[in-house]
């Protein structure tokens, strides 16, 4: 039978040198002069060669693969992050792997703890809400395989970490504090509360700050303008239509919606129900995400600037792993969050 896969003593015979020689030439070692490693690189072009990246692990080198491990695939909020990430990877010719919890902490563990058993050099996780002993294991875990972490956003917590983040609370503060320039005295809130587990808790805390930070600037949420659904995907539409049905005068005059998906359903609900956004309602959104500009009216939202905080990790993690840090002194890198201005927010006009 034909051998079909070339080995790197494949390419050191097709130039009469040792197969150390190649090995070291196309790592580019300096110690390999540049004719040399240029030949080699030839000779490996034409037969076709694949260095063998798992093999090169083993044997005690570095994997060339960072991990990225993010909560939720369906949110397009994260597609920034990601393009950021890995044209970060590409300028240092690092690989990336990517992982979705889907919220569920026990597949987060799970392929965390993958990462740390592919001997990846560095991983950049998104982590679900879990508590401070937690974290500090899984930062142990990593550490003990030699991988580099960085963590994006997270939860303020008393541990050493290398972080970057972009406060959701500021988020919030930001939002309200353009929305009551804007003039609106009535506000309703709206997120997807009533969903199980960690993405409802992640809406739950969204929400109780909206109402928190609107009650502190002199707008408090009335109950009967608080809009729950369990479904953040398609449940804005839901929302619409219990808005629309409402009488204009017992409805708030904007609704401060809890991701960006809840508010592009909102919109597409009252443009079937006939209720203008924004002439009849202004809709505010949260995080950014790719898609808000589309539709039928774009959104504005705050934006958690999910691409500079996705070039800020990605580069932070590079450097770490090609020059190091000390354990000692972790990086925090914080973005400040922004409105985005579309064309879903406009003035309150009165009653």
């Amino acid at each position: 039978m034909a051998k079909t896969r070339v080995t790197m003593m494949d390419v050191a015979r097709s130039l009469g040198v040792d197969h150390s020689t190649v090995s070291l030439a196309l790592r580019c070692d300096p110690r390999i002069p540049e004719q040399t490693r240029n030949r080699v690189r030839q000779a490996a072009q034409k037969l076709n060669y694949m260095p063998n990246q798992i093999a090169r692990t083993l044997s005690g080198g570095r994997s060339r693969v960072i991990g990225v491990m993010l909560p939720d695939m369906r949110n397009q909020f994260f597609v920034p992050h990601l393009e950021e990430i890995q044209a970060a990877a590409e300028r240092s010719d690092l690989s990336v792997s990517v992982k979705f919890s889907n919220w569920d902490l026990e597949r987060e563990d799970r392929g965390l703890m993958q990462f740390c058993a592919s001997r990846v050099d560095g991983i950049i996780w998104a982590p679900i809400l879990r508590s401070e002993d937690s974290m500090a294991g899984m930062l142990r875990k990593a550490e003990s395989a030699g991988a580099k972490l960085v963590l994006l956003g997270g939860m303020n917590m008393g541990l050493k970490l290398n972080r970057v983040r972009c406060s959701s609370l500021e988020a919030t503060r930001v939002a309200v504090d353009y929305l009551v320039k804007l003039g609106h005295r009535r506000v309703g809130v709206a997120g997807a509360i009533s969903m199980d587990g960690n993405r409802g808790d992640h809406h739950r805390i969204r929400v109780q700050d909206m109402r928190d930070s609107l009650a502190n600037a002199g707008r408090p949420v009335r109950e009967e303008d608080v809009f729950v659904t369990a479904d953040d995907l398609c449940g804005g539409v839901e929302i619409a239509g219990q808005i629309a049905r409402r009488a204009r005068a017992d409805r708030p005059s904007i609704v401060f919606a809890a991701d960006d998906m809840l508010a592009r359903e909102m919109i597409a609900g009252f443009a079937v129900t006939g209720v203008n956004v924004p002439n009849d309602i202004s809709v505010l959104g949260y995080d950014d995400a790719p898609g808000d500009a589309a539709g039928p009216v774009a959104l504005t939202s705050v934006s958690l600037r999910g691409r500079d905080v996705g070039r800020a990790a990605g580069q932070l993690l590079v450097d770490l792993v090609e020059n190091g840090t000390p354990a000692d002194s972790p990086q925090l890198v914080k973005i400040q969050p922004e409105i985005v201005e579309r064309a879903s927010c406009i003035p309150w006009r009165g009653a």
